[in-house]
């Protein structure tokens, strides 16, 4: 489904996904990591397409999925809730979006090294974010945040 989905062809990577997604429901149950990352991948491509609608269900499930792990601070969960952050960002949904990004990115940090690619790219998410609602000295401060990251050797 990734392969299609990187080529755009949605039609047929989203058939693979449902089909994997059939198949590892049926094999691991409901709630396993391959379901998880089956979903992420669906719920991305939907974004991709602008089709927020067909993103946020997925989205939902995958939040109640990582959430009933019951993993204190769990770092799938907290980029599950940044997907969906990013989600309610496209639409507008600002609110909604830093609010989950204030869940996220804490538990990222404490997760992962503060260079880490991926967080990076929340924190440059969220400057935006901040951008977008005319909170310029708060997206500054995430700015100088993530310079200082970049400067960070591995």
């Amino acid at each position: 489904g990734r392969a299609y989905s990187m080529q755009g062809n949605d039609t047929k990577a989203e058939s693979y996904y449902l089909r994997a997604l059939e198949i590892w429901e049926k094999a691991f149950g409901p709630n396993c990591n391959d379901v998880l990352m089956c979903l992420n991948s669906m719920a991305t491509m939907y974004q991709m397409q602008g089709d927020d609608k067909k993103a946020e269900p997925i989205l939902n499930r995958i939040q109640t999925i990582t959430h009933k792990s019951k993993v204190p601070n769990d770092p799938q969960e907290a980029f599950n809730l940044c997907t969906m952050a990013q989600n309610y960002q496209i639409q507008g949904l600002n609110d909604k979006a830093l609010t989950l990004y204030k869940r996220a990115l804490p538990i990222l940090e404490k997760a992962l090294a503060p260079n880490d690619p991926l967080l990076i790219i929340q924190l440059e998410n969220l400057a935006a974010l901040y951008r977008t609602t005319n909170k310029d000295a708060e997206a500054e401060k995430i700015q100088a945040r993530i310079a200082k990251s970049k400067s960070i050797k591995k």
